[in-house]
């Protein structure tokens, strides 16, 4: 039997049944411009055929070729020159209009038997544009507002944002922005956790806690780096089972998808510790609605299951989220890394699974302990009086040592960090995820992320990283090239019937 997933080409790419009319308006736009257009009309036009030419050949590669996409996916590359797409069909259209009323005024001006530029003079020329952008603007807004942005299959739900209510937790706020917010002197008192880590109501809180200055661990998911998506989604079954045995719902396919069980506090106490190695100060506890009519009940597996390493703060109200009624236990943990983590025992190690597994293991201590994956020189010390604060471009660091110290930052490790004196210390990878500074006797430098289209080089040492740890992986963790790219052709000549096969499944688009 053919167990292998189905995939509706509309989900994958075609996900708006007004993707043609949308791209027939540009197109005419671009046309229009070609042939009515001026020299810099023209210009802009070439400019946006070309982007829309190399968007094409990234759709081909994206959908034919039988290799790992890296790159961002072709949609967000649409997304970024989608101004000017419509910018370049907009002097389109409007050069048809300035055709259009000159060839008015050509036509009047004979009827009329008087010269043009008497009627010029009269202001009707700049009445007719007037009259015709009156007309044709409002009117394009209008049918697409209310027409083909309600129309679609998903956008619907993205109008709601505009006038989606914002949640009033401001009990939360009113906690946490004294105690963790970088509103002040921008010194990195620690984070929040949320949990949920990310559906929709949690975004409503998410948005409310930044737009107040409080730092979260939670990010947006698109943006998530592969190590840390790594990490809270390839919890090995076998340690879970050897943990907690089959429990339901704890199934491979529901790690990897949705439960995020390193940012669970409550599912295994050495994931609190996990988490104030990373930073989390607070953790804000969900406790909602299941069902439409059931009472409020806790999230968490028990009361008070995170005594043993937290303190119950505060418990907001019950207050209705998008819907859903939902109020949150926020717990303090007890002792979050600010930057003051200073390991003394490295231990070298180049494997993503087994580095996990050092990780949750209960006698893994962050205080003393971390992983990197080169060996360290010299023999550690514990620093002093390290501090960490934020400032425009970066991160500013100081502290003392009374030889050399490495310090544990709650901030992703990457390639392109680099510090602004470079003989001041060296940023190593830390524990898979995080960012180690060795230094010596003394720090104050300023940590920033150095990168750009013309220096390239430290993501593509990023991305080296990833097959050094093994996190692209095989075994339980490879996914099956055909299931990755069911589109995919072996052969040249096998394309063209692929790309039939595409253009009857959008002729087919409702």
């Amino acid at each position: 039997m053919d167990t292998a997933p189905r995939y509706d080409l509309r989900v994958l790419v075609f996900s708006s049944p007004y993707l043609l009319v949308t791209y027939a308006v540009l197109a005419a736009g671009w046309l229009l411009a070609v042939v009515f257009g001026k020299n810099r009309e023209r210009s802009l036009d070439a400019i946006a055929i070309f982007a829309f030419g190399i968007f094409i050949i990234e759709v081909g590669l994206y959908l034919f070729a039988p290799f790992d996409w890296i790159a961002t996916i072709p949609v967000y590359y649409e997304i970024v020159l989608g101004a000017i797409y419509a910018l370049a069909a907009v002097v389109g259209w409007c050069a048809l209009v300035r055709f259009a009323k000159e060839r008015s005024l050509a036509l009047l001006c004979l009827a009329a038997g008087t010269r043009r530029s008497l009627l010029m003079r009269s202001g009707l020329g700049l009445s007719l544009t007037l009259v015709l952008c009156a007309l044709i603007g409002p009117g394009i807004l209008i049918w697409y507002g209310h027409a083909i942005l309600p129309g679609t299959s998903h956008t619907h739900k993205l109008i709601g944002y505009f006038s989606e209510v914002w949640p009033d937790d401001h009990e939360l706020v009113e906690y946490l922005r004294p105690r963790i917010g970088l509103d002040e002197d921008a010194s990195f008192r620690g984070s929040v956790l949320l949990d949920p880590y990310f559906d929709y109501r949690s975004q409503l809180t998410l948005s409310l806690l930044w737009r107040n200055g409080v730092p979260t661990l939670n990010e947006y998911n698109t943006f998530q780096s592969p190590t840390l998506y790594y990490l809270l989604t390839r919890t090995p079954r076998d340690w879970i089972e050897r943990r907690y045995g089959n429990l339901p719902g704890l199934d491979r396919s529901a790690i990897r998808q949705s439960a995020f069980l390193p940012v669970r506090p409550s599912v295994d106490p050495q994931f609190i510790k996990l988490e104030e190695a990373w930073g989390v100060r607070f953790a804000a506890i969900a406790r909602q609605q299941a069902k439409s009519g059931e009472p409020v009940s806790t999230a968490i597996d028990e009361p008070n299951s995170l005594a043993s390493g937290a303190t119950l703060r505060i418990s907001t109200p019950v207050r209705t989220v998008a819907g859903v009624q939902r109020a949150y236990d926020l717990y303090e943990l007890s002792d979050p890394n600010t930057g003051n983590f200073s390991p003394i025992d490295p231990i070298v190690d180049t494997v993503a699974a087994t580095i996990f597994s050092r990780l949750v293991h209960p006698a893994f201590d962050f205080r003393r302990s971390m992983t990197v994956t080169e060996p360290l020189a010299e023999q550690l010390v514990p620093a002093s009086d390290f501090r960490m604060h934020f400032e425009q471009g970066g991160v500013r660091l100081a502290g003392h040592s009374e030889g050399t110290s490495v310090v544990l930052l709650p901030v992703q490790f990457s390639h392109c960090l680099t510090l602004d004196n470079p003989a001041s210390g060296q940023v190593v990878r830390a524990n898979l995820l995080q960012t180690g500074v060795v230094f010596r006797q003394e720090i104050n430098a300023l940590l920033s992320f150095r990168f750009g289209p013309f220096s390239p080089g430290c993501r593509n040492q990023d991305l080296q990283d990833l097959e050094r740890l093994g996190i692209s992986g095989s075994g339980l963790d490879t996914v099956p090239t055909r299931i990755r790219h069911p589109r995919a052709v072996e052969h040249l000549s096998d394309l063209p019937l692929a790309v039939g096969r595409v253009l009857s499944e959008i002729r087919r688009l409702p």
